[in-house]
């Protein structure tokens, strides 16, 4: 699922960015794509909406905020604001915090991915159904994912200020 976030904000000759006017500090682009033919993808327009900004905290300290399912009605409009109850939970490799797991509620999949040279959390809905069938055998490549989520990287400041609100949010769950 990383791998399909990915290539959702990966731009292309056929699909660029576009920078958001007015927003005060054009940090904000959108990218706007037709799928008719991936069908790993749901099919129709897809609007992508992306902007970064950075926290004067530890990229593991957001990575763990981020994926840990206490915190997470703190922050996903999907959860509305109700606690979520991991279902299933895989871990996916050598790194702590690799793993893959099943949120109850709005049924959600979730991928938490980290290495040194990034960390992903990476989330979208999926019917209970497409998730048996999964578990029983099918192939996973033909669920139709639309994924949204967070890349963090390790890198410092850039002269920006980071986002108050998710600093905030952050700094009250660590202490």
């Amino acid at each position: 699922m990383v791998t399909r976030f990915c290539s959702g904000v990966n731009a292309s000759s056929g699909n660029s960015w576009t920078t958001l006017s007015g927003n005060g500090s054009d940090n904000v682009r959108v990218m706007t794509r037709n799928n008719m033919d991936d069908f790993s993808m749901p099919f129709g327009l897809h609007f992508t909406i992306a902007t970064s900004f950075w926290l004067p905290i530890p990229p593991k300290k957001v990575f763990d905020f981020l994926r840990d399912p206490h915190t997470r009605k703190a922050w996903d409009m999907l959860s509305n604001g109700s606690d979520v109850e991991e279902m299933m939970h895989i871990v996916s490799g050598k790194e702590v915090g690799n793993s893959v797991a099943i949120y109850q509620g709005k049924t959600t999949l979730v991928e938490c991915r980290t290495d040194p040279t990034a960390s992903y959390v990476v989330y979208a809905p999926v019917d209970m159904m497409s998730v048996n069938a999964v578990l029983g055998g099918g192939d996973p490549s033909s669920i139709p994912l639309l994924p949204s989520g967070f890349a963090i990287l390790p890198d410092g400041p850039t002269g920006g200020q980071g986002r108050e609100w998710l600093q905030k949010l952050i700094l009250e769950d660590l202490f």
